[in-house]
């Protein structure tokens, strides 16, 4: 019996969701948070509001798996995206089906749901994990409809502990996120020894909340950038620096 995913895209190849693999992408549908700066608000929603069409067709998973079938031995790896592919019931037995196939599978999440996250490296399923960090953990709210984000704290430790490759990555609009507030996140990230992290300034165009304009750029200061470098083994700014600072 073909599993019950909500599937809103399937990306046939990607050399940089999966450090080191090539790799498809899955993008699952559904997210507990409401970020105002979500650029893909059409995978918000768990229920695909549009008809199927030539350039939108509804998948199943069936479908996903038949491709990559197709793509045994041209593929080395599967990331699950989203929205939030932890809150899929069915993730667990997807993943283990994936890995059936030979594939090594990634996740990009949120991190909400530890106990979703601690049955899949239980069962060491993950090779790769990518974690979205929306703001200090007792600050969700400047970001989400979330207050607090304990439970993001205990899936980064997790993570961590499970010595995994990672990626924690956090984007930065001034109105959400000012410099104070980078620097206490990351004193709070290094404190859990993580060993990358990822800055992204906010880019205009489509998302969730209307109206979050580009900030005049750069908005953070240069004193605030080097305190990050020296935080972190390994730290970066994803896509154009100038955005955020100029040296």
């Amino acid at each position: 019996m073909a599993l019950k995913l909500s599937i809103g895209g399937l990306l046939p190849f990607t050399t940089i969701d999966f450090p080191g693999k090539l790799a498809a992408v899955v993008f699952l549908r559904g997210c507990n948070l409401r970020c105002s700066y979500c650029h893909n608000p059409e995978l918000v929603n768990s229920v695909q509001s549009n008809v199927a069409n030539d350039r939108q067709p509804i998948l199943d998973w069936n479908t996903v798996v038949q491709f990559l079938k197709k793509r045994q031995g041209l593929l080395d790896g599967v990331v699950f995206s989203g929205g939030e592919p932890t809150i899929s019931s069915s993730l667990l037995e997807a993943v283990f089906e994936v890995r059936g196939m030979g594939f090594d599978v990634a996740i990009h999440t949120n991190g909400c749901f530890p106990d979703k996250l601690r049955a899949l490296l239980a069962k060491d399923l993950l090779s790769y994990v990518a974690m979205d960090i929306k703001a200090p953990f007792n600050g969700y709210s400047r970001v989400t409809s979330m207050g607090e984000g304990i439970s993001v704290r205990d899936s980064v430790r997790m993570v961590i502990d499970a010595d995994l490759p990672h990626e924690f990555r956090t984007t930065v609009h001034p109105a959400l996120l000012d410099d104070e507030a980078v620097l206490e996140l990351a004193e709070e990230l290094a404190a859990l020894r993580v060993k990358r992290f990822v800055l992204q300034p906010f880019n205009s165009g489509k998302t969730l909340v209307s109206g979050l304009e580009n900030p005049v750029v750069p908005f953070l200061r240069n004193s605030t950038m080097k305190r990050l470098k020296s935080a972190f083994p390994s730290f970066s700014v994803r896509g154009d620096q100038t955005r955020l600072y100029r040296e």
